[in-house]
């Protein structure tokens, strides 16, 4: 009877044992010991510019990796995989590249223009003479064979010196008179078809260059040069290059001319005296003329 007693007590004690341990909250993990999830979260925020405008299309990424976003339209950003301390990277076009630190809370980044990038874009279309092959047909005049013709206007120094440039002088010879360029035909009613010339990349005739300050002249022949130039490259462009200082020796080149002029055939000339004399015995003929036809 006692054992019965004994083993009764023995497994209720055993029960009540199994409900308190059901009945405990979890042990508690040290700092050391968190899982993957809580050690990586979300990284989201927003991408502005200097005046505080959403910049769309920026790119944001984990520095070495290919994780990360795109900016919505609201500048907005949010991918997962991002753990506390990680390095972002934030790049767009136009703006300058920059990183910063994530630390578990939503970023604010407000991105720079990089006026750099910006000028690049025009310095490729105007400046820099060596993307002009990335258009298509291109035809290059160095400066030592337009000094080797006596012309005195840059624009007769190209004729015959380009493929497909036709060069005609509109003033029939006419001293000082600027001749006229045609790359691609005529090209409309109005006879404006003239290629678009530029100067160190600055819009001039060509008439106004001495052909000795010429370095290189380029000339783009198709209708590839308008997505660089626009529509004014309709009927081709011509990039002239002048001459700049070099490091080194003082070099001092001159050129002069001289001419004289004088009237192939100079009429000899009656004095005052002798006209004045002349036309009043004209006059008084004339009038006697008159009278004698009166009477009759």
């Amino acid at each position: 009877m006692s054992r019965t007693i004994y083993l009764l007590a023995s497994s209720l004690l055993l029960l009540g044992r199994v409900a308190v341990a059901e009945t405990l909250p979890p042990p508690l993990s040290s700092p050391h010991e968190q899982s993957p999830q809580a050690d990586r979260a979300r990284c989201e925020g927003v991408v502005k510019d200097a005046k505080g405008e959403p910049v769309v299309g920026a790119s944001v990424r984990i520095k070495g990796t290919t994780t990360g976003a795109t900016t919505d339209a609201q500048g907005r950003f949010s991918f997962a995989g991002a753990k506390a301390g990680a390095t972002i990277e934030v790049s767009c076009i136009g703006y300058a590249s920059m990183t910063i630190r994530y630390t578990g809370t939503p970023l604010t980044i407000t991105l720079q223009e990089d006026s750099k990038v910006l000028d690049d874009v025009v310095v490729v279309g105007y400046g820099v003479q060596r993307k002009v092959n990335l258009t298509g047909a291109v035809s290059s005049v160095k400066g030592k064979e337009l000094a080797q013709r006596p012309v005195a206007d840059a624009t007769q120094s190209l004729q015959g010196l380009v493929p497909g440039l036709l060069v005609s002088n509109t003033a029939s010879g006419r001293p000082g008179g600027v001749g006229s360029l045609a790359l691609r035909g005529q090209g409309n009613l109005s006879g404006s078809a003239t290629p678009y010339v530029l100067v160190d990349g600055v819009e001039m005739s060509l008439s106004d260059i001495n052909p000795n300050d010429i370095e290189n002249i380029s000339v783009l022949k198709d209708a590839a040069a308008s997505a660089i130039y626009g529509a004014r490259a309709a009927y081709g462009v011509i990039l002239v290059t002048t001459k700049k200082g070099l490091a080194g020796k003082m070099r001092i080149n001159y050129q002069g001319t001289i001419g004289w002029n004088s009237p192939t055939v100079l009429p000899k000339m009656v004095n005052s005296y002798d006209f004045a004399r002349y036309w009043n015995e004209g006059a008084r003929k004339q009038a006697l003329l008159v009278s004698i036809v009166i009477r009759r």
